[in-house]
């Protein structure tokens, strides 16, 4: 509380510049703060297996004249509950972790009604997984002891999780950490999180060899240690730090499992040193890779064979923008996600079960093209109702990125993890709350076009770059993404079925979907709204996509039999591009964090070496688009820019 109500007061200097505040004695407006007997049936009453605790954190207020109560039953509800009244009765929005909205009242106090209301949370623990895998806004802060405002910058994240009634975050390590330099670094932030009330994990790898993810075990030709000593070793290390929970990936890759018996064996002996030598808890994450698709056995690492098994907790992951219940989600080789949404059924009875969506997705799908996909809102929002109708506890965000809109995605799932007079919030509140009831209807619109026209035609298998395992042999791919029906680099030699459907169909539903979406956004005024600029942006040069793809796809149609329309559309797709590239540089200036960090190219942590925004810097996925129809040029290593040997774990 001594955090919360300093960071509260300066947040109200800010609407009331010429305020003072005062803890005793007669003051123009109170708040008292009241610990309140807790009522409700306890979460562990309610299931047959442990719990990992977090005190009942529901609210109420209620006042009128000046005078208010906030009442919970906990400290942390109080917390919530101060942060809700500044929310929902004072306008202040808590949108992005840098920047809040803060209404300016000067002398005013403009509550001149009764005001009252009830907060319940919608999921016991709930919070966000930063992908640090990935070089975002946060990668180097969490990794990098000596990065200039970096433990200033993870405690701005941890404040906006308090501001928004989370209470739990992790992210990803990677293994280039120093363990014993880096965990005393880490024991600050995670020290500071616990004084403001947010359970801390850590995710990492028992041996993952993909993307540079901290392995806890290396194998015998890499450290000639046995597997036991290497994990005591490790966990006594990262253990300087008061972790609440490991998140662990028991995989080798995505797709690939394999040497499961001991796997297992070493699951168990983690479980018990996570437990019973420094008090924490384990959490497993299994991926949307459907278990019959994985090359080598993984299913009987996720299975509850003993009593250990009950008391992990289980991550049941989602990707992109498709919901559990959509019908169509072609993406990791699946498609939908009923299985999953079976698995969270049935694990909810066994043990602690966490939903695992994501609210955004880098490589090669939206905010590295760039894309905004308002999708991701209409989907996470049925996710929600979806979890809450089937009573699973926990929610964790995986969040991939902030800049080009994606923090909205952040902050309404925030925002709906709580209801609110006993109701879930519409799922255009957060819209309404920013931008008004008629910029909020524009933006519905153009959600419910991409959801029909991006996802419902499948229009998102076209929009999308073709990643590098796209452009293998056929024996070696997997599908992580919406793909094409055909093969870009036969598409010149297609057969008149194909080239019918892409002259009748795919051009002309890229070129409709752009139409609509720009008939909408033109007539929309920004005047004096930036977050409404910036997220005008972002879906014009969606739109811009949409219109650059079709030409690209219609020069690719033409390479072989008409060189002229060939050049003809390639050189419609560069003035395009160069519009675009336009707008990329009016939303590089209003970057949140450094623009040489998250966009340009520099040494990371990670696997990539530059920052997560730099193949939107220069369009990199458009002029390799235009490059391939002009030259003909296909496979993974044509304008490539991953490092490929470094991403698999081969360097």
């Amino acid at each position: 509380m001594r955090h919360t109500l300093a960071d509260v007061e300066g947040l109200l200097l800010r609407a009331f510049p010429h305020a003072r505040f005062l803890n005793q004695g007669p003051a123009d407006v109170t708040f008292l703060l009241l610990l309140s007997p807790d009522t409700a049936v306890p979460l562990q009453k309610k299931r047959r297996y442990p719990i990992v605790p977090y005190p009942a954190h529901y609210y109420f207020y209620q006042g009128d004249q000046g005078f208010y109560v906030i009442s919970s039953p906990s400290a942390q509800g109080l917390q919530f509950g101060l942060y809700g009244f500044l929310q929902d009765e004072l306008g202040f929005c808590f949108y992005h972790p840098r920047e809040s909205f803060i209404p300016f009242y000067g002398s005013h106090w403009p509550l001149k009604r009764p005001v009252a209301g009830t907060a319940t949370p919608v999921f016991h623990k709930k919070g966000f997984h930063l992908h640090t895998t990935h070089p975002l806004e946060l990668t180097e802060a969490f990794h990098n002891t000596g990065f200039s405002g970096g433990l200033q910058e993870i405690k701005e994240f941890i404040n906006w999780l308090c501001r928004n009634g989370q209470n739990y975050f992790d992210f990803t390590l990677m293994r280039s950490v120093d363990l014993e330099t880096w965990a005393p670094y880490a024991a600050e932030f995670v020290r500071y999180a616990h004084e403001r009330g947010i359970l801390v994990g850590l995710e990492l790898s028992l041996h993952m060899v993909q993307q540079q993810v901290f392995q806890l075990v290396k194998m015998p030709w890499q450290l000639p240690l046995p597997f036991k000593t290497q994990i005591h070793r490790n966990l006594r290390q990262l253990f300087q730090a008061p972790w609440d929970f490991l998140n662990l990936d028991l995989t080798t890759a995505e797709f690939f499992g394999g040497m499961e018996r001991l796997k297992k064996r070493l699951k168990y002996h983690l479980v018990r040193s996570i437990k019973n030598r420094y008090g924490a808890h384990t959490l497993l994450r299994k991926h949307v890779v459907h278990e019959e698709k994985h090359v080598g056995k993984v299913s009987g690492i996720f299975h509850t064979e003993r009593p250990e098994d009950f008391e992990i907790g289980i991550l049941l992951h989602t990707v992109m923008c498709y919901a559990l219940t959509d019908s169509l989600a072609p993406v990791y080789e699946n498609q939908n996600f009923h299985h999953v949404l079976r698995d969270l059924i049935v694990e909810n009875t066994r043990r602690e079960t966490w939903f695992y969506p994501e609210s955004a997705y880098w490589i090669t799908f939206d905010n590295s093209v760039p894309m905004l996909l308002l999708p991701y809102l209409s989907a996470r929002y049925r996710d929600i109702r979806t979890c809450d109708s089937l009573e699973i506890p926990n929610h964790v965000t995986f969040s991939s990125g902030w800049e080009w809109g994606y923090w909205l995605v952040d902050w309404s799932i925030a925002r709906w993890s709580w209801r609110y007079n006993n109701h879930l919030r519409p799922i255009r509140e957060p819209l309404e709350r920013l931008f008004g009831p008629a910029a909020a209807s524009t933006l519905m619109q153009i959600m419910d076009i991409q959801e029909k026209d991006m996802k419902g035609l499948n229009l998102l298998r076209y929009l999308c770059p073709q990643q590098t395992i796209d452009e293998l042999p056929r024996f070696l791919r997997k599908t992580f993404q919406p793909t094409p029906e055909w093969e870009p680099r036969q598409l010149a030699k297609a057969g008149p079925q194909i080239r019918h459907r892409v002259l009748e169909f795919t051009i002309p539903a890229l070129n409709g979907l752009a139409e609509k979406m720009e008939n909408l956004l033109f007539p929309l005024d920004t005047t004096g709204q930036p977050l409404l600029a910036e997220l005008k942006d972002g879906l014009l040069i969606t739109a811009l996509r949409a219109r650059h793809r079709a030409l690209t796809i219609c020069a690719l149609l033409h390479r072989l039999k008409d060189k002229v329309t060939m050049h003809a559309c390639l050189q419609k797709a560069k003035a395009i591009r160069s519009e675009a590239l336009a707008i990329v540089r009016r939303m590089e200036k209003r970057y949140r964090y450094p623009l040489w960090d998250i966009a340009l190219l520099h040494p990371s942590p990670t696997a990539y070496p530059y920052g997560y925004l730099w193949p939107v810097h220069n369009l990199h996925f458009w002029v390799r688009e235009e490059e391939q129809a002009r030259q003909g040029r296909f496979g993974p290593y044509f304008m490539n820019i991953w490092p490929l040997a470094r991403i698999v774990g081969l360097d």
